[in-house]
């Protein structure tokens, strides 16, 4: 086996490139892509006896050339960033890009919402928080615990003295992964798993549907251009993440033309990522060393931060979409905030040879901003300015990055004036406007690319601008603890200026009880097709304002505890 690569001590992780062309694999259940949800589905359908060939389309780590097969066209650059920064085609999928940051959807986001066209879920609340611990235990989060009295025992309950929970609340957290890199931590584990064999370098490009239209014979695996072979299985799960698993869906039309479970077509449409950015500072008042901006850790060591969230009776009376809030630094690029941490922060991610070491793509350029010519000297004032506490800052955070089990996340400073940009992470609501095709040119291997046409809408933008009038309401004019001020006096352009994601692919496989209204059921099984499932964020209805990990992998344990069952 030329091409193998050595994985575990007892076993082998294959390469396609090996398996001869026209051959035919069986198994029992083909995993076909290897991130978050496949390694998860992997795992746990081995633990329940079945056998499982996890197909990725990548290697051990990500390369030019499959990276290349991601391109595709974007119709709004403007609101959606480059396909290939979105994705990564290796062992682990995009876990070798996420930063870690967990929590589980809200009640309210599976529920029908009348304000908001298109809303509601196929399943309760209940039935996903019963696979939620173990999500958390996959992505190494800690405790499933996601409130200050639980996860923080003896802590102050607010973020800031004074505060009330009740239209808006304080008291719940986020978790922080390590992050967990799926791929290199679960590796050992899918290699010496005599139920499990991956295989590497082997892109599905054709899922063979049987002419009754009811059942899937086989996928067809390519791993280099004309080098093809099938594998057969009772079960099939597409687990590529939101565009790959669609674009597949899309592009498998010789018997459905208009692609698979695209009756009614809804296939490729309600794309929605999350809206995110800082309109608005926050000033506290009050003691600026009793207001808690950073990161806490609970008794495990894990990473937690608290945010400020409208509370569901909030939403449903103002009929706003779920958004949360923090405070954070401001931007780094600009050099007046006059702050030398901030300072060594960006020109270390700003720096060609430094900055692949420190953080993903996508993260340096949220970080640093889109100046093409950065100008260092200002920075490097501010750090002279600010040298010995700019030096003990670097070298704990240096630690606590590289040194240490759990990465800290990200750089939060301290304000001696207790202001602090207000960043938000708001939901999308679906549209079947938004949404995905094929387009006309094809990638290396013979798939058709995609074209990308992510739309946010007066609602998505008028919701977030609402929510700040809440919070300041709330904040200022009712319990006296914090004002805000905006930026710009556009505060909607403002906010549309910043609506920009493609790392959350949720929606265009959407999940209803019918095939009028959705792609999967709610066992996230194709409607009509008796043995093919997608398991990936592209089948949420809704978005929440959560990142989708915790929930994927939620609904990965789910998904096995159902085809495991033979239900």
């Amino acid at each position: 086996m030329q091409g193998a690569v050595r994985a575990g001590a007892c076993s082998l992780i294959e390469d396609g490139l090996d398996i001869p062309p026209g051959h035919v694999l069986s198994t029992q259940v083909c995993v076909v892509g290897a991130g978050a949800a496949g390694v998860t589905l992997a795992l746990e359908l081995a633990g329940r006896g079945a056998d499982v060939m996890l197909l990725e389309a990548g290697g051990m780590k990500a390369n030019k050339i499959s990276s290349s097969d991601l391109a595709g066209e974007v119709l709004s650059l403007e609101h959606h960033a480059p396909l290939p920064d979105c994705r990564s085609r290796q062992l682990g999928g995009t876990t070798a890009l996420w930063v870690g940051r967990c929590l589980p959807l809200d009640p309210v986001d599976l529920e029908r919402r009348d304000y908001v066209p298109d809303s509601g879920w196929p399943i309760q609340w209940a039935e996903l928080d019963r696979y939620y611990p173990r999500a958390n235990e996959y992505c190494h989060a800690g405790a499933y615990a996601y409130t200050t009295t639980t996860a923080l025992p003896g802590a102050p309950e607010s973020l800031v003295p004074g505060f009330r929970d009740g239209a808006l609340i304080t008291s719940y957290i986020e978790r922080w992964s390590p992050p967990t890199h799926f791929g290199r931590h679960y590796r050992g584990a899918l290699a010496t798993n005599k139920r499990i064999r991956v295989l590497l370098n082997s892109a599905c490009t054709e899922v063979d549907l049987d002419p009754e239209h009811r059942r899937v014979n086989a996928v067809s695996v390519t791993t280099a251009p004309g080098r093809r072979f099938q594998i057969q299985a009772q079960t099939f799960v597409l687990a590529g993440g939101g565009l790959e698993t669609t674009r597949l869906l899309l592009a498998s039309n010789r018997v459905d033309h208009e692609g698979i479970g695209n009756r009614y077509s809804h296939l490729g449409r309600y794309y929605m990522g999350h809206l995110f950015g800082s309109i608005a500072e926050i000033q506290f008042s009050g003691d600026p060393r009793r207001t808690i901006y950073g990161f806490e850790r609970d008794a495990d060591g894990v990473y937690c931060r608290r945010r400020i969230w409208l509370a569901p009776e909030t939403q449903r009376r103002e009929g706003l979409l779920n958004t949360a809030f923090w405070s954070t630094n401001p931007p780094a690029a600009n050099p007046e905030h006059r702050n030398g941490i901030l300072s060594s922060a960006y020109i270390a991610l700003s720096l060609p040879l430094v900055r692949d070491i420190l953080a993903a793509p996508a993260i340096q350029k949220a970080f640093c901003g889109n100046a093409s010519e950065p100008s260092y000297w200002p920075h490097v004032r501010n750090i002279l300015l600010d040298l010995p506490q700019a030096s003990l800052y670097t070298m704990q955070y240096l630690y606590r990055r590289f040194f240490t089990e759990r990465r800290i996340p990200a750089v939060f400073v301290y304000s001696p004036v207790n202001r602090y940009d207000l960043y938000y992470h708001a939901e999308q609501a679906p549209s079947r406007d938004s949404r995905v095709v094929l387009a006309a040119d094809a990638d290396r291997l013979g798939m058709p690319r995609l074209r990308v046409d992510l739309r946010y809408s007066a609602q998505d933008v008028d919701s977030v601008v609402r929510a700040h009038e809440v919070l300041a309401r709330e904040m200022h004019d009712h319990q006296r603890v914090a004002s805000i001020r905006y930026k710009q006096d556009d505060v909607h352009g403002h906010v549309l200026e910043q609506a920009v994601d493609g790392f959350h692919q949720m929606g265009t496989t959407r999940m209803a009880s019918s095939e009028r209204h959705g792609v999967v059921d709610e066992h996230c099984r194709v409607h009509g097709v008796g043995n093919l499932y997608v398991c990936s964020s592209s089948v949420f209805p809704t978005a929440g304002h959560a990142n989708p990990t915790l929930t994927i992998v939620a609904l990965a344990v789910r998904l096995a505890d159902h085809i495991g069952s033979g239900r």
